[in-house]
């Protein structure tokens, strides 16, 4: 029986595929591809570790300081830390969540012929930068061109139902929200929780009303009210809204019931895009 699965497994690897592209067809062969892209990801989590992203401790601690004068402003403080059990912070992504993320990436990476993975420098808790992991379901060049005139959201934050930057695969990742798993690697290194606001853009957080300032005062997270409410169907002011609701009333029970309504959210693709 080992031999069979050895056949197998060779046969599988040595395969050639070949898949139609804008421009052509391409073949690749398994066996080569997957240790590639494996490379690739292990290069770019190495070169984005959370030692090489962190500002110096007394950068922390002027940009510590000037948030809690901004909240103090307006009439909030920063939060204690909750428990490790739901904040992530040895949360140890499964096999099935990488199978799943490495599967996805390779279909960008042979389908459009680039780097699967897009890193986006969001604002965490304390007002730390951080880069966060992504699975590219954009074009190259989708920074550079914004298309304002869609944004749908009424604020700084863009959300578009029919944004012309996003990909055949892309779209497709985005609905199943399979493009956010990479971010579980960065709950792991302590930058995002399971449960928080999700994390802002600087360019989004300066136009922050003194108010909408209070969802900094927490740890990002994959998931919360916005997710399991409508997400981008849901307008900018009650987004922020949603999310001063979950800093004031966080709790075990509030991050559990999170957790469990998720995932029937995301398979119902309510407000994906």
């Amino acid at each position: 029986m080992d031999d069979l699965r050895q056949s197998l497994q060779s046969l599988y690897l040595a395969a050639v595929y070949e898949v139609d592209v804008p421009g052509g067809r391409i073949a690749f062969r398994i066996g080569e591809a997957i240790p590639r892209l494996a490379g690739q990801a292990f290069a770019l989590i190495t070169a984005y570790n959370p030692g090489a992203c962190r500002p110096s401790p007394a950068e922390n601690e002027r940009r510590n300081a000037a948030l809690e004068r901004r909240l103090a402003e307006a009439g909030h403080k920063v939060l204690p830390g909750r428990g490790r059990d739901v904040s992530g912070d040895h949360v140890e992504p499964s096999f099935a969540a990488f199978g799943v993320t490495l599967g996805a990436a390779l279909a960008v990476a042979v389908a459009y012929r680039t780097n699967p993975f897009y890193v986006s420098m969001r604002v965490g808790y304390g007002s730390r930068p951080f880069p966060m992991l992504k699975i590219k379901t954009m074009r190259d060049d989708a920074d550079s061109e914004v298309p304002e005139h869609l944004n749908e959201t009424g604020g700084p934050t863009f959300k578009a139902t029919n944004d012309p930057r996003i990909t055949g695969i892309g779209r497709v990742l985005r609905v199943t929200s399979i493009d956010e798993m990479p971010q579980f690697l960065n709950v792991v290194w302590g930058q995002m929780s399971l449960v928080g606001p999700r994390p802002a853009l600087p360019g989004e957080v300066v136009h922050y009303s003194g108010p909408q300032l209070e969802r900094l005062s927490v740890k990002p997270g994959i998931t919360c009210i916005w997710q399991v409410s409508g997400r981008s169907d849901i307008p900018f002011r009650t987004w922020m809204a949603m999310d001063r609701v979950y800093v004031r009333r966080r709790s075990l029970g509030l991050d559990l019931w999170l957790l469990l309504r998720t995932p029937w959210v995301v398979l119902a693709m309510r407000g994906a895009r």
